[in-house]
């Protein structure tokens, strides 16, 4: 037998050559059996889909969330108080060794802040493109020139993820995820995770104390983020009362830096919300109204220093937040807040950190139930993405409640009670 002598490269070449063929082999023997029309209606449907734009996508999402049932309520069998002493003693989730998976459990300090801006002036604005890797420059205070806020022009990019499974993008099905974008946006964007750099623009703080006889022992939060000067600034904050689900605190906020990217899809902001939008910096103010098309007209806070003491004005380092891969809601509101229940952790996926389950994943697998349906239409929505994840917790607290039950426990005058 002779063996062919080849470079790990050539060898490297050559399998994927071959994997390829495989795939055009298959793809040829599959479509010699489906019917002329079966193609043509096939044909059409994938040109409907990659118009992700156009009208018939934005009808599509529409008519999903229209017709999608009420929520059935998640029934624990425990009265408000009890449901509370389970969250509270069994589905916390630690964070003080997450801090290489996102979380701050501590306030960066001077010096470490110092560092930050030291590298931000060596570095003149340069960044790198978060959706297509390019190399790019940001000019906070726009470039003299020209009035530009960044630099590199157009950006080419592929919105969704390389499914491995498939081996084919998930947004277009191109079978490289090195192939050229299929959706071009107006300019690159970037953000930034160090928590240093990110004091470095304002700074985190711990929850402070609150006396008021009104603070909540636990909220579900989320909060909806834009792409700016400064990376991914937050501009809405939502908070509901758990379990209830009531909303508490629904507000759109002033970024620091200049928007060069709402992130409607995902965030659910648009430019028009801000110009719907009045200045309300109270809490009692701070709730959304309806306009006369039923989207909420929600008020404006001036900051997100104001957004973060609306919040804290609800909660004390004693409350339990709870929310859906909380470390991104922390870094955006620059909070260190160490009693939390995430449900990304409470569901791990089996492969660990730091792949996480999706909230719309966990949602259909645990609650049979549909979610985040706005698409490029109307994006997510913080109330419903606050509320899913609190009612997660719930379902977990659901089944801890039948597994004690079936070892004796009982509810007697309201309280959990363990039998003789």
């Amino acid at each position: 037998m002779e063996f062919k002598r080849m470079t790990i490269s050539q060898w490297v070449k050559e399998r994927k050559e071959a994997k390829e063929k495989a795939r055009l082999a298959r793809q040829s023997s599959s479509a010699a059996v489906v019917p002329t029309k079966a193609i043509a209606k096939a044909s059409i449907t994938d040109a409907k889909a990659s118009a992700s734009s156009g009208a018939a996508s934005q009808i599509t999402h529409f008519a999903a969330a229209a017709n999608l049932p009420p929520p059935k309520p998640i029934v624990t069998g425990l009265p408000p108080s009890q449901e509370l002493a389970l969250l509270q003693k069994h589905f916390l989730t630690p964070i003080n060794k997450l801090d290489n998976h996102g979380f701050v459990p501590s306030i960066p300090t001077d010096a470490d802040i110092q560092k930050a801006r030291d590298a931000q002036e060596v570095s003149k604005g340069w960044e790198q493109c978060e959706r297509c890797l390019k190399r790019f420059q940001v000019f906070p205070g726009r470039r003299e020139s020209d009035g530009a806020l960044t630099s590199g022009g157009i950006c080419v990019h592929h919105p969704g993820k390389f499914k491995r499974t498939e081996q084919k993008m998930d947004c277009c099905g191109e079978y490289s995820s090195s192939a050229k974008g299929c959706e071009t946006s107006p300019c690159h964007i970037f953000k930034v995770t160090d928590p240093k750099r990110l004091a470095s623009l304002w700074n985190f703080v711990e929850t402070p104390p609150n006396a008021s006889p009104n603070v909540h022992k636990a909220v579900s939060f989320d909060c909806e983020m834009a792409y700016t000067v400064y990376g991914l600034e937050v501009v809405r904050v939502t908070a509901t009362s758990w379990p209830k689900g009531e909303v508490i605190l629904d507000v759109l906020v002033r970024p620091l830096g200049s928007i060069i990217d709402f992130n409607s899809k995902f965030s659910g902001v648009f430019a028009s919300d801000f110009a719907a939008a009045s200045l309300h910096p109270t809490i009692s103010e701070a709730m959304p109204r309806q306009n006369t098309s039923g989207r909420p007209v929600l008020p404006l806070v001036a900051s997100p220093q104001d957004a973060r003491s609306l919040l804290h004005s609800l909660i004390s380092p004693e409350t339990v937040l709870l929310g859906h891969a909380l470390e991104n809601d922390l870094r955006a509101l620059r909070m260190v807040h160490n009693r939390v229940s995430d449900t990304a952790l409470l569901y791990p996926h089996p492969k660990g950190l730091p792949i996480r389950y999706s909230l719309r994943v966990l949602a259909k697998d645990h609650m049979d139930r549909i979610v985040q349906t706005g698409g490029n239409v109307t994006g997510h929505d913080s109330a419903e993405d606050a509320r899913v994840a609190g009612e997660l917790v719930l379902v977990k607290i659901k089944i801890k409640w039948a597994s004690m039950r079936r070892d004796g426990w009982e509810l007697v005058d309201g309280v959990m009670t363990k039998g003789a």
